[in-house]
């Protein structure tokens, strides 16, 4: 059998070795490498520009990138030359396409949401004109080649799968929807052409009345279609997946439907021109027609572009004509049929060419204007739900001053707050604040359990330890004691809620009284809590007031305590959307948590003991609701909340004590695995202030349960004499793959 060193080496040596070696080496390893290896997330991709520039000499296609602040930023850069961007789409993961021409041939490149840029290869001479991409990430693409009308089907994991296309047919439009179901159009001689892509890739025409060409087509994620054509009167058609032929009935008089869109109840937008005016009207499947934008609006204007979402809130965009110039045009259609015209630039010359809107009514709009000396200018701009007008910043590569247009704009629901902030934060102080408990439990654990070394006192006939007999420094039954604490989480981004940072900091003060076997106690404190939200999206302060009524239990084979946890908390959150917009909120709420933990003490020979034991916290969060503040246009109302999270724990603990001359030192070691699950973090409807589209879905919490390990180490010193104070310090990290905590607490007390 190994001969044990005396105690006293053991301590000075060993035991240090060992502690440093097992204890604490591997936590801290284990600290340093997931902060070393954090990751950094590129903002998402959530809205997408296309045009071209000129810098006097050299054409350049544009692809510009919309994802934090006012700077879209232009991804083909300036290797590309001689050609431009006609048409581009993003869908809701992300993922662009653009097509248009460059470097004196045909040119098409999905987008990926890292900002990456993947050109599709054999592709002919000529140019892409029209684009189109679902959710699937499948697209298809038109356009001109040397030998007539191409179309092909498109994806990123596979080349370009060209369609035949009979002779003599120019197309137009194409849409490919959710569901598969890809439609193009355009005319044949002098007729119109519409047609659906087969499963095996050939056409299969879709007779439609007397018109001259397709101008637009739209699907839903139901495969309807809604499709316009240029006739001798407004034409407009919805299809049903059956290519059964609707008509709407629109006005009978001379013009045009240039632009439709659908949602995916089955109502519309439609616009164009009516005689001189330009039109624009809702129009339902059922055939139900209401004008919205018509001579109202002024002679000579035209609407090119619609957009509606599934709130029936739209935009519709286009241009008015006075004296042969062309003025940029541009409203927002509210539900209820009214419309609030934007503010965009009454230059000497411009147009609104294309338009887009998500669903939580956020919208992007794209043309081009002149300044005062004439020169063509491009032009972008967010649309808030509330009709304000926010200008992007567009610049032409390599010439700033150069001439640009933008002719493609779509943004999607991304671009709409995913999450307002705060998160679980408050329920983390709590967490940090029931950590700082466990220390004074140990720490009164540890006195307890130190009966046998006052037992000793007690029958002593030492003249020093009878003089502690007579000061009465064994077993006293009150004690003050304070806590200041330290936590810093880190989470890492889950579902729609990004990467954020917790840091707390507080204070508790707490008495108690022992009563035999039982200690009864209350507490109370403060803790103050500052989550950052990375990618620029803001932060939030939280103070809170806690109070605490707690008991323990303990005899030779069992130690069992029990807390009930209250308290208020008021929040201060500042959050930004896409780094242009910032909103101020504050609001509070109540925390009520309950703690349970049962363990068993087992002595070992000598001063050792283990302790397996189990623990219990239940943090219920109740949050009042708030309507945020701030200039800007993009406010939220958000409605109250209660959501949970119950951390069990399950592990063991080590202790050691050391007996000295003027007290007692304790070390303790605790290895466990935390599993943390949450409740009720389930996602809850919000709007903007002042915006009329319907309520849309933003996340409170991570529904994510997390599976962690617990290392924890303990320190106290208790001296003989209970004049002084006792001291105890604790350190804990618990670490997962997405979620580390680091908490650190000091304890200070006064028996008597």
């Amino acid at each position: 059998m190994l001969q044990l060193r005396s105690l006293e080496n053991y301590i000075k040596f060993d035991y240090v070795k060992w502690v440093f070696r097992y204890l604490l080496a591997p936590p801290v390893w284990l600290a340093l490498t997931f902060i070393v290896q954090q990751e950094l997330h590129a903002a998402k991709i959530v809205g997408l520009l296309g045009g071209e520039s000129y810098n006097g000499s050299v054409y350049y296609p544009y692809a510009g990138v919309l994802s934090q602040g006012l700077n879209p930023n232009n991804v083909l850069g300036d290797s590309i030359v001689n050609g431009g961007i006609s048409n581009s789409a993003l869908n809701q993961a992300g993922l662009g396409l653009v097509g248009g021409a460059g470097n004196g041939e045909a040119y098409a490149a999905f987008i990926l949401p890292s900002n990456q840029v993947v050109p599709l290869s054999d592709l002919p001479i000529g140019s892409i004109t029209r684009v189109s991409l679902n959710n699937l990430g499948n697209g298809v693409i038109s356009g001109l080649s040397g030998s007539g009308q191409y179309l092909a089907l498109v994806s990123l994991a596979a080349v370009p799968a060209q369609i035949p296309v009979p002779t003599g047919i120019t197309m137009h439009a194409v849409s490919i929807g959710n569901s598969g179901r890809t439609l193009v159009g355009g005319n044949l001689s002098s007729a119109s052409y519409l047609a659906e892509i087969s499963s095996s890739g050939t056409l299969i025409p879709i007779t439609l009345p007397a018109t001259s060409f397709v101008t637009s087509i739209s699907i839903n994620n139901t495969g309807t279609a809604l499709v316009s054509a240029n006739s001798t009167d407004l034409y407009a058609a919805f299809v049903d997946i059956d290519n059964n032929i609707t008509p709407v009935n629109l006005p009978v008089a001379s013009g045009a439907i240039d632009a439709v869109s659908i949602n995916n109840f089955n109502n519309g937008l439609v616009a164009g021109y009516k005689g001189d005016y330009s039109y624009a009207a809702f129009v339902a499947a059922n055939g139900n027609v209401s004008e919205i934008l018509g001579a109202s609006v002024g002679g000579g204007s035209v609407f090119s572009s619609v957009s509606i979402n599934n709130a029936n809130a739209g935009l519709v965009g286009g241009y008015s004509v006075s004296a042969g110039a062309h003025y940029p045009l541009a409203f927002l259609v509210l539900p209820n049929g009214q419309t609030i015209s934007l503010d965009v630039p009454q230059t000497f010359s411009g147009e609104i060419d294309s338009v887009s809107i998500n669903q939580a009514g956020i919208g992007l709009i794209g043309g081009f204007t002149t300044d005062a000396n004439a020169n063509t200018l491009n032009y972008g701009a967010l649309i808030a739900p509330n009709g304000t007008v926010v200008p992007l910043t567009i610049y032409t590569v390599p010439d700033p001053n150069g001439v640009i247009g933008i002719s493609s704009a779509t943004i999607i629901d991304a671009a709409t707050p995913q999450s307002f902030g705060a998160y679980a934060s408050a329920v983390y102080s709590q967490l940090a604040a029931a950590s700082a408990l466990e220390t004074h439990f140990i720490k009164m654990n540890v006195k307890v359990n130190s009966n046998t070394a006052s037992l000793a006192l007690m029958a002593s006939t030492d003249p020093c330890q009878a003089m502690q007999r007579e000061r009465g420094d064994i077993n006293p039954q009150n004690v003050f004691w304070a806590v200041p604490i330290f936590n810093y989480v880190h989470v890492q981004s889950q579902n729609y809620i990004p990467t954020y940072d917790n840091t707390v900091g507080g204070i508790l003060l707490g008495y108690d009284r022992t009563m035999g076997n039982f200690l009864v106690g209350a507490g109370f404190g403060y803790a103050f809590n500052y989550a950052a939200y990375q990618q620029g999206l803001g932060h939030s302060k939280i103070d809170e007031e806690l109070g605490c009524l707690y008991m323990i239990y303990h005899n030779d084979y069992v130690r069992t305590n029990a807390a009930i946890w209250g308290g208020g908390y008021q929040l201060r959150n500042e959050r930004h959307m896409l780094a242009i917009a910032t909103s101020y909120g504050k609001t509070h709420g109540w925390i009520l948590s309950p703690h349970l933990e049962v363990a068993f003490p087992i002595g070992i020979k000598g001063h050792y003991r283990v302790e397996p034991f189990a623990m219990f916290d239940w943090v219920n969060n109740w949050q009042h609701s708030y309507a945020e503040t701030g200039s800007s246009a993009f406010n939220l109302i958000l409605g109250s909340l209660y959501n949970s999270l119950l951390q069990s724990e399950i592990g063991i603990r080590f202790y050691e004590q050391v007996q000295k001359q003027n007290g007692v030192f304790t070390f303790e070691q605790k290895f466990c695995y935390v599993n943390q699950v949450p409740f009720n973090v389930n996602s809850i409807s919000t709007y903007f202030v002042g915006g009329a589209a319907s309520a849309f879905p933003i996340a409170t919490g991570s529904s994510v349960v997390q599976n962690l390990g617990d290392v924890q180490i303990f320190g106290s010193y208790f001296p003989n004499n209970t004049r002084y104070p006792y001291i105890a310090l604790m350190a804990e990290a618990m670490l997962g793959f997405s979620y580390q905590s680091y908490f650190a607490s000091l304890e200070l007390g006064k028996r008597f």
